[in-house]
């Protein structure tokens, strides 16, 4: 039994322990949100992730950082257009005052389309600055785009894959998709040369609009971080060890004993020694009257100090019944085990007599 005891309260330190671990986890941890993130995310390393483009420019020399379109910088880039309406004003404002937009997403409004999905025409080389060296372009079938009215490149149906429009004081420079910013097609063909071409038409920092908190698609449990998980497969590890534990039969099946009859009797008798070892005999015989006294007072309205005769013609006894009734009411008390056992015995069947039970 103590080496039972011991391993449960190892179990139970255990547990404690994992529970330890995950209140410090949820709150000190910091998940990694390079390694997951939904596709173009400029964080995350996933094939659908664009942590290889960024790398790739910060190693050109240019700052890369992620936002909104509030912040004063000369280069904005959007490689997936999911954003409010109010963040698309805005970024367009920027635009309007001086600010170049690389936008990487045929289907945003921020770009008219010219043509159905088709395929950018292989070894046609662009002939704008930076960009005279790309023929190769791996992006798969593609929507054209309207020409712009500062140059076009890359032929795709009765479109383009990449223009330059003006806007305002600042410039549009769209693609048809964003695959090349991709981590697992940039290194594909020469999507990043033009990964670096496009951005070096522009100066200064960029900065990878994303869609404001609350205007994403990702779910709840996508929001959750790396150390959350962790303790919460530790807390299960722990439950299931601790189960396992607890529902091992310890040893082989051993049958048990009927349990052990004892008689009413032998119950009175140890009982009798018991007080004869404490010199308590007149104090149960005493205890036991007071009772029957109480009972007359309660059956039959009897005073406690009713005298014995009174008592047995009040309640007719019959000659056996008169007999217990004047022995535990009357009795002295015997100094021997047999009579005490005797006189206890008396005094019980007294008070199923003045009770008008048989309990």
């Amino acid at each position: 039994m103590t080496g039972t005891r011991g391993r449960i309260g190892t179990i139970a330190v255990l547990v404690g322990v994992a529970v330890v671990a995950m209140l410090i986890a949820f709150v000190t941890g910091e998940s990694d949100s390079r390694r997951s993130g939904p596709p173009l995310d400029p964080r995350s390393t996933i094939d659908s992730g664009a942590r290889a483009a960024v790398i790739l420019l910060e190693q050109q020399g240019r700052s890369v950082s992620i936002g909104s379109a509030t912040s004063p910088v000369d280069t904005f880039l959007v490689l997936d257009d999911n954003l409010q309406a109010t963040e698309r004003e805005r970024l367009l404002d920027r635009v309007e005052h001086g600010a170049d937009l690389v936008i990487a997403d045929g289907r945003s409004d921020l770009v008219e389309t010219a043509s159905r999905a088709s395929t950018v025409r292989d070894g046609i080389a662009c002939e704008l600055s930076g960009l005279t060296s790309v023929a190769d372009i791996d992006v798969g079938v593609v929507p054209g785009l309207v020409a712009g009215d500062l140059g076009n490149c890359f032929p795709v149906g009765s479109g383009w894959f990449l223009t330059v429009t003006s806007r305002g004081e600042g410039r549009v420079i769209a693609l048809s998709s964003s695959r090349v910013f991709t981590n697992s097609r940039i290194d594909e063909g020469h999507n990043a040369a033009l990964v670096v071409g496009v951005l070096a038409m522009t100066e200064g920092e960029i900065r990878i609009v994303q869609a404001l908190p609350g205007a994403g698609d990702r779910t709840l449990v996508e929001l959750i971080g790396e150390p959350a998980w962790a303790a919460l497969a530790l807390l299960v590890i722990a439950f299931v060890t601790y189960g396992a534990h607890r529902a091992r039969r310890l040893g082989q099946p051993v049958t048990e004993t009927d349990p052990v009859e004892i008689a009413g009797s032998e119950l009175v008798r140890a009982t009798a020694r018991l007080y004869r070892k404490a010199d308590g005999r007149g104090h149960v015989v005493e205890a036991i009257r007071g009772q029957l006294r109480r009972d007359l007072a309660t059956r039959w309205a009897l005073d406690e100090a009713e005298p014995i005769d009174s008592v047995v013609r009040r309640l007719q006894l019959a000659d056996d019944e008169e007999t217990h009734v004047r022995d535990a009411l009357t009795a002295p008390v015997p100094q021997d085990e047999a009579g005490f056992t005797q006189l206890v015995g008396s005094c019980v069947r007294a008070r199923r007599t003045i009770r008008g039970t048989h309990e």
